[in-house]
């Protein structure tokens, strides 16, 4: 009986697919189980799933209809309950990649501080290793603190190792991007303290094709949805101050979706009028229903979302939140310029990629006494190249 099951779903990886598949083989830990889903991927992932099927027996494979990554995992939650005698269950995502212990350092976490979720740090990469770990020290937290403190770490399925008793009655919603900002909350706050790790052991891949890294669309609205069932909950579970915490992330989150509307070159202006309403009368609303805290700041421009999220004297917040405030934001500009460098890099690519299909024009180029206009197109290039690598 496996005491592990590591779920991953696959949609479209067949150039990472193996890194991260090698990885789970490669842990110290031996007794899980992999279940690998693939979600209708159109590329040779699936037939690089059933590969795996041959090379070892721990491995199961269930193909499906593509649904997205809510449906994948949920696959493979269902077969974990259906078909599996595992007590713990992880997620990794098919782009990303593990250490050799992490499953032996999260479930020795989870049984020494017995606990329900233990979580390990994770580090964003692109095509480094992970560094070598010498110390896997182990710390105790109650879910307020760590929130607050890490809410990345916090808010991600992945990194983590929960007992399987914590998705009995949960599952992620299907169709929604932003998917984790539903679940992982509230198993977290199951539980009056959690195990982390202080070691990164998970390799989150800085994919250019990931949907976090793509330029805006409305989908990204989900997450409003998401904050707002989150400020929901807390305030059910009397915890005022992380509802409070939430409620001036969905408020920045919130105006930085109407720039993003407002600056969107994809949305027509009918439908930007139409989506700027929507937020207009969602955050109408938000102010509405907890204007009994007193957690609204006076003035509209109090919370603007150029990097300066300190709110007014009206409002008070501990130090902690403030300083996570403004890491926050300072995230969510960068994010967005990453956004527009990735959007602009494409379009170079695509560029690039014509000329290199018709170098034979750079020949005539040459031959019509062309020479300054070879040398431009040679260093520009010579540019990508090195903002490429």
């Amino acid at each position: 009986m496996a005491v592990i099951s590591v779920i991953v779903p696959v949609y479209n990886t067949e150039h990472y697919l193996k890194r991260c598949v090698d990885s789970i083989l490669d842990q110290t830990f031996v007794d899980f189980e992999l279940i690998l889903v693939d979600d209708g991927s159109t590329d040779s992932s699936g037939l690089i799933c059933d590969g795996y099927t041959i090379r070892d027996s721990r491995i199961h494979v269930i193909h499906q209809k593509n649904g997205g990554l809510s449906s994948a995992r949920n696959a493979g939650l269902d077969w974990c309950f259906a078909n599996g005698n595992s007590g713990w269950i992880s997620f990794v995502d098919s782009d990303d990649w593990i250490h050799p212990q992490y499953l032996d350092a999260l479930i020795h976490a989870a049984q020494e501080k017995d606990v329900a979720v233990s979580i390990c740090e994770f580090m964003r990469v692109k095509y480094e290793d992970l560094p070598e770990v010498k110390d896997l020290s182990i710390k105790e937290f109650d879910p307020e603190d760590y929130y607050v403190k890490k809410l990345v770490e916090s808010t991600v399925s992945w990194g983590k190792l929960y007992r399987k008793e914590c998705f009995e009655s949960i599952r992620f919603p299907v169709g929604k991007i932003h998917e984790d900002e539903f679940v992982t909350y509230r198993i977290l706050f199951q539980y009056s303290k959690i195990a982390v790790v202080e070691a990164p052991l998970y390799a989150y891949y800085q994919n250019d094709n990931a949907i976090m890294r793509r330029p805006w669309t409305v989908k990204r609205l989900d997450a409003v949805e998401a904050l707002e069932e989150q400020i929901c909950f807390f305030e059910t579970e009397d915890k005022l101050d992380i509802a409070k915490f939430v409620y001036f992330r969905l408020k920045r989150l919130v105006n930085a979706s109407r720039e993003n509307i407002k600056k969107s070159k994809t949305i027509t202006e009918n439908d930007k009028t139409k989506w700027l309403s929507v937020l207009d009368e969602q955050e109408t609303n938000l102010i509405s229903k907890y204007e009994k805290y007193h957690w609204e700041v006076k003035s509209e421009d109090s919370l603007p979302i150029d990097g300066d999220c300190e709110p007014k004297e009206s409002v008070t917040l501990s130090k902690s939140i403030k300083e996570k405030c403004k890491k926050e934001d300072d995230t969510l500009i960068e994010n967005e310029n990453i956004n527009a460098l990735t959007a602009e890099k494409n379009t170079i690519r695509k560029v690039i990629l014509a000329l290199k299909e018709h170098q034979f024009m750079f020949e005539e180029l040459v031959k019509r006494d062309f020479k300054q206009k070879y040398k431009r197109t040679v260093l520009g290039m010579a540019w990508y190249n090195g903002t490429m690598n």
